[in-house]
């Protein structure tokens, strides 16, 4: 393991110490970036490539965890997104046995999120206050565990398909879609785009 400007390495299971809050864009990372505990001031995020997901990914999570809920929540779109025509920006938040959750897409990179508080993964994204006001989409019981959520990542390759605004397949909204339809009991999204 060695380290560069702030950010350890030891193959395709990184971590930075460089916080956790965000600028609003940037530029596409092929990582899965992992924010353990969203509700500390702890600056650790573990950046996981996608050859790692499957591996480190579980050694940071407790693969077994039932997913019990999920909801697809949209807020209005960060000022990059919304200069781009994004009408608004869309997250998913997962309840477990033990914790609570938050997936979504930005133009970063995919980002997983963690607390044992709710409202810091789903009125919070790296530790900044979201845009307000959120709008329940969509929510349902869920299925399987985290793990399959990790090998559906894997799977679907989504760390590595990259990020475009004019995409829907893309963007928040299509992963969003995904994540919810995959997870969720018995219910879809039903995303509408204007």
């Amino acid at each position: 393991m060695h380290d560069v400007a702030g950010r350890r390495f030891s193959g395709i299971c990184n971590y930075t110490n460089m916080g956790n809050k965000h600028s609003k864009g940037g530029n596409w990372e092929n990582v899965l970036n992992f924010i353990p505990e969203s509700d500390k001031t702890s600056d650790i995020t573990h950046n996981i490539a996608h050859e790692g997901l499957e591996s480190c990914a579980l050694e940071l999570i407790d693969g077994s965890e039932d997913i019990e809920n999920v909801w697809v929540y949209t807020q209005p779109p960060h000022e990059a997104q919304l200069t781009a025509g994004l009408l608004y920006h869309a997250f998913v938040v997962l309840k477990t046995d033990g914790w609570w959750w938050s997936i979504e897409k930005d133009t970063g990179g995919i980002f997983l999120q963690r607390s044992k508080k709710k409202e810091f993964v789903k009125e919070h994204f790296r530790m900044e206050k979201r845009e307000v006001p959120l709008s329940l989409e969509a929510g349902d019981r869920g299925r399987m565990k985290m793990q399959d959520l990790i090998h559906w990542l894997y799977k679907q390759r989504e760390v590595r398909k990259g990020y475009r605004i004019d995409n829907r397949d893309l963007n928040c909204l299509g992963f969003a879609k995904r994540v919810f339809d995959e997870f969720a009991k018995s219910k879809f999204w039903e995303l509408i785009i204007p």
